[in-house]
């Protein structure tokens, strides 16, 4: 039996806000070329980030830092959702690790695993307080 995902035709579509080219696929997964701006909004603030596909996984940004832990997650779930579409994603993680001095969640969906991993700042005073990770 074939993987209906691996078969799946793929369309080339520009959206007319962004201008940005996007891969889509029938499924509902949907695969960014290049950098795509997103904004998580908790509690009267507002939190723009950017997120690039690399290889085959995603690699965000956040323009401010975010200092609570919990909001963290919450951006972290939205970047999740952002990306991958998929309204069946748990909204608490199942399991935490770390991963090459980053810190990992396991999010749980009903077909899917997805890890979000927030990288440290340990390596540069310039950028300390930067809010980044990616998702696999």
């Amino acid at each position: 039996m074939a993987n209906p995902l691996i078969n799946a035709p793929i369309r080339l579509y520009t959206p007319l806000k962004t201008g940005k080219l996007q891969l889509s696929m029938t499924h509902g997964v949907v695969l960014y070329a290049k950098g795509t701006e997103f904004t998580f909004a908790r509690a009267g603030a507002n939190y723009q980030y950017t997120v690039v596909q690399t290889g085959e996984n995603y690699t965000f940004k956040f323009a401010q830092p975010v200092n609570d832990s919990v909001v963290k997650l919450q951006a972290g779930y939205h970047v999740l959702q952002s990306i991958y579409q998929d309204s069946s994603i748990n909204k608490q993680y199942t399991e935490a690790y770390i991963r090459e001095r980053a810190r990992c969640y396991v999010f749980d969906s009903r077909f899917y695993t997805y890890s979000l991993c927030f990288l440290p700042n340990d390596f540069n005073i310039k950028y300390k307080d930067r809010f980044w990770g990616f998702t696999t």
